[in-house]
């Protein structure tokens, strides 16, 4: 593949969101869904707080995703996440993205601001 292609399909299907810029998004923007998409036995473990649709239920769960506002995926270390925002985006959604690294990530993250 060429470059100009690879490119283009990571921008169009696997859109990323730097936990930092994730941040700033979630203090400024009220119309923001913050999604974690892990197994119930993770969420129950630890979470962030966002809406909990395990991977397996999204499919069936779509009327509780919107397309007209920003949505931000998370899993517990990106992957899944990414994978899904790629499906999610195929079928129409523009305004998905995964939280790279997901909790573990974000978690990173935040411990190095409060270093």
């Amino acid at each position: 593949f060429s470059k100009s292609y690879f490119t283009y399909f990571c921008t169009s299907f696997f859109r990323q969101m730097h936990p930092e810029e994730f941040i700033q998004l979630q203090q400024s923007d009220s119309n923001l869904l913050f999604i974690d998409i892990r197994e119930q036995y993770e969420y129950d473990f630890e979470n962030l707080g966002a809406k909990h649709i395990p991977l397996g239920e999204i499919l069936n769960r779509l009327n509780e995703i919107p397309k007209n506002k920003p949505v931000v995926f998370h899993c517990q270390s990106g992957s899944r996440a990414e994978k899904m925002v790629a499906v999610l985006r195929s079928m129409g959604y523009e305004h998905v993205f995964n939280l790279i690294g997901g909790l573990e990530g974000f978690n990173s993250f935040r411990s190095t601001q409060t270093a």
